[in-house]
């Protein structure tokens, strides 16, 4: 049975976000929206992994439904987790797009003035 650490390995390391708070670039984003992306994948497998092993325990083994709710409590939170890593995959995705596309808002001018 997997582990039930949420926060261990699910992630992006902290000098990761400070390197894209110091170098804004798309080469950063598209590094920070694969490693999310990566998590999330794994977060997906932890939780498939999760409900498999919860629907192979038999009310012989489990009368009172306390290890099987345990473990369907985890699968959730995994599945959540690996949501909110997709997210944030996508929106650095998104600003990574963003910086290759359009001129930053120091140069003057946001992508609505683009004509």
């Amino acid at each position: 049975m997997p582990g039930v650490a949420l926060a261990d390995e699910t992630v992006v390391p902290p000098q990761i976000e400070g390197r894209l708070a110091a170098h804004d670039t798309a080469e950063n984003h598209l590094a920070a929206a694969r490693l999310y992306q990566q998590q999330a994948e794994r977060a997906h497998a932890a939780a498939k992994q999760y409900a498999a092993t919860a629907a192979t325990i038999r009310p012989i083994e489990d009368p009172k439904g306390v290890r099987r709710s345990a473990l369907m409590t985890a699968a959730q939170a995994r599945q959540k987790l690996a949501g909110e890593m997709q997210q944030l995959a996508a929106a650095h995705q998104a600003t990574a797009t963003t910086t290759l596309g359009q001129p930053h808002p120091q140069d003057g001018q946001s992508g609505d003035e683009r004509r």
